[in-house]
């Protein structure tokens, strides 16, 4: 960070990691067929993935009345070794440059998700939630 900046380290870290998870979701669905639609995204990262890489312990996700799924997860490992090791404005650092992998993943899976994370541990809310829309 001393080298580059806070906002330029952030955007470095936050373009590393949003591209990873990226990737990520693009095998996946080209491994399914390049599925466009909610329900597999749903199936195949929150209900058959065992990959704690895709998915926090204590997670669950619903659907809404709209078709929009929320996840939520109530455990985050990383959020609570970080809030032990690192001051607030840290974790306010990390909640918007660090957490963008679940979006990364969705958008992976199609470019034309939307997706809104309304609540982060790191920001000092009781879970982690994000929407996911097509």
């Amino acid at each position: 960070i001393s080298l580059v900046g806070e906002e330029e380290a952030g955007k470095l870290i936050k373009k590393a990691r949003y591209d990873d998870y990226y990737e990520r979701g693009r095998a996946l669905a080209e491994k399914l067929g390049n599925p466009k639609d909610l329900d597999s995204y749903v199936e195949n990262v929150f209900i058959k993935s065992k990959s704690p890489v895709w998915v926090a312990p204590g997670y669950f996700a619903y659907r809404t009345k709209n078709k929009a799924v929320y996840r939520t997860s109530n455990w985050c490992f990383k959020a609570e070794s970080l809030k032990k090791f690192v001051d607030k404005e840290m974790l306010e650092f990390l909640a918007e440059y660090y957490c963008v992998h679940d979006g990364a993943l969705a958008n992976g899976f199609n470019p034309d998700m939307k997706w809104e994370m309304t609540k982060n541990f790191l920001r000092g809310d009781d879970c982690c939630e994000f929407t996911f829309e097509v």
